[in-house]
């Protein structure tokens, strides 16, 4: 009997999706939120938050993004219950995205796969994301390696830190802002490549955001913004324009600053509101849970 090869990065998410829902949590034990709950700055806490939500979230999301450094920042045993959290999402069923942020010459990508990727990894996650601003050739081993595991990349393709606006903003002599540089980039790899697991952190505005989902061609789009002053679900949502079977929307401060008593109560809200964005544009493609939340 010939066994079917393991499915890719995006195909995995999207059935995840479709059992679950297209939100996605953030998290990491900052001291900012460990002080939301009444906790204090110590490892102990910091493994009660972050497995806290891990129980809370990981069997209802499609995606768990962690924040690397609020563990790295305790030294050899953060790293330890980092892994920790990565397996107890996994037993709950979501994908994890390390929020490394990772950018460095060719002979560091080449070891980031063995550090972020896979469960034969270090740290045991399905994507990571990466920062291109050094080009994306040097990262060439890291995407091809995330392919050979079959997990994936994101790329910092636009932030949406404020401050970093005189960067991107830059433009390239075709005119193309340096978001839309890298996420033309990337659309090209994959095809180059044959394949759709370099994808992108898309932080804008709805009508930039609609530009560049569009450019980077294929590959999971994290759309971020849910819980941030000024903006709604739906236009969080509306940002994915006609791509919504590849985006994905992470709420981080919205859902935990409330604290555990609320956790569950709060990512029933943010599920039911990204459902009613998405069956706004899309009504006939609902994931399960958001068909049932109600």
């Amino acid at each position: 009997m010939t066994t079917a090869p393991p499915a890719g990065f995006l195909a995995r998410w999207r059935a995840r999706a479709e059992a679950t829902s297209r939100l996605a949590v953030g998290m990491g034990p900052s001291a900012e939120r460990l002080d939301w709950w009444g906790l204090p700055d110590t490892l102990a806490a910091a493994r009660d938050h972050a497995l806290t939500v891990a129980d809370a979230v990981a069997d209802r999301v499609s995606l768990v993004k962690i924040q690397t450094p609020f563990f790295e920042r305790f030294g050899g045993p953060g790293l330890g219950l980092l892994r920790e959290v990565v397996d107890r999402v996994h037993e709950g069923g979501a994908l994890v995205v390390l929020d490394a942020k990772r950018c460095d010459a060719p002979d560091v990508a080449d070891t980031l796969a063995g550090l972020y990727l896979g469960p034969d990894s270090v740290l045991g996650g399905d994507a990571v994301t990466l920062v291109p601003w050094m080009g994306l050739a040097p990262l060439e081993p890291a995407l091809t390696e995330a392919g050979r595991r079959n997990c994936g990349i994101l790329l910092m393709t636009r932030t949406s830190n404020h401050a970093s606006d005189t960067v991107q903003h830059a433009r390239d002599t075709a005119g193309r802002t340096v978001g839309q540089a890298l996420a033309d980039e990337a659309a090209a790899w994959n095809r180059a490549h044959r394949t759709d697991h370099l994808g992108a952190v898309v932080g804008a505005r709805p009508d930039e955001a609609r530009d560049l989902v569009a450019r980077t061609g294929t590959g999971l789009v994290s759309l971020p913004g849910l819980g941030r002053p000024g903006r709604t679900p739906e236009n969080v949502v509306a940002a994915a324009g006609d791509h919504l079977d590849r985006a994905v929307f992470p709420v981080t401060s919205g859902l935990l600053r409330h604290g555990r008593r609320h956790l569950a109560a709060s990512l029933t809200g943010w599920t039911l509101a990204v459902r009613d964005a998405c069956d706004a544009r899309e009504p006939a493609h609902r994931p399960a849970e958001e068909r049932t939340a109600s």
